[in-house]
């Protein structure tokens, strides 16, 4: 990660995870890159790595949730 002096490591990983979120879950990216990728291998490639990233999103926010605790 870079740091900047304005802004903390966690306040970069924040916005960053969130632009993230928005990008990927986004309707258009979604249609996008199931009408680009039309085989069976590159749909269960692309449903395997959106489970992985959602079940990493998942994890930390439960990790973030149980150190502001």
């Amino acid at each position: 990660m870079v740091d900047y002096p304005y802004a903390s490591h966690e306040e970069i990983e924040k916005i960053r995870d969130n632009l993230m979120s928005k990008y990927y879950f986004s309707f258009t990216y979604i249609v996008k890159t199931f009408l680009a990728n039309l085989t069976w291998e590159e749909f269960k490639r692309n449903v395997r790595g959106g489970t992985q990233y959602i079940s990493f999103r998942i994890k930390k926010f439960f990790h973030r949730s149980s150190e502001e605790q």
